[in-house]
Order: C-alpha cells, then structure tokens, then sequence
C-alpha cells in the first residue's frame, strides 16, 4: 500500500526502494502497482526492471508487455515500443 502511494506521488525510486526492503518477496501485485507508476511518471529505466521482475512472476501475462510498451511509446520509444510485439 505505501508503495502504491509513493508510486502514485511520483517517487518511483523510494517506491522501489521499499519493495526491496520489505521482509516478504515481492508479487505480480506489487510489482505491477509500480510498473503503472511508471506509466504514469513515464519513468522508462525502471519500467524496464519492473517487467523483468513481473516475467519471472507471470511470463504469461501479456498485460505487462502491453504496459512497458504503452510507456515505451508516452516517451516517443518507438523502436523499442515495437520491439516488444
């Protein structure tokens, strides 16, 4: 929940911080909230990190590729965007 707020506030890297200092292993939940802060702060690098996370949880969503591909293209990543497809 605080890092969900933290996300939200734009504090991408203390969100992220807090998830790797929590005493239970983070899940798709978890690491999802932050990947749509990410979105929402387009904030690429971390996004990156963040799907990485998320294909080890759930290699089978394809929300998540369509995520970082969504920030890919807010940041006029368009190479990479379709890399992704």
């Amino acid at each position: 929940m605080h890092g969900h707020l933290l996300d939200r506030a734009g504090l991408l890297d203390e969100a992220h911080s807090l998830i790797g200092s929590m005493p239970m292993k983070a899940n798709a939940v978890i690491w999802g909230a932050l990947l749509s802060g990410c979105r929402l702060h387009r904030g690429t690098k971390l996004a990156e990190h963040v799907l990485k996370q998320l294909i080890q949880l759930e290699p089978w969503n394809s929300g998540n590729y369509v995520l970082l591909s969504n920030i890919y293209a807010s940041n006029n990543k368009w190479d990479d965007s379709s890399g992704l497809l």
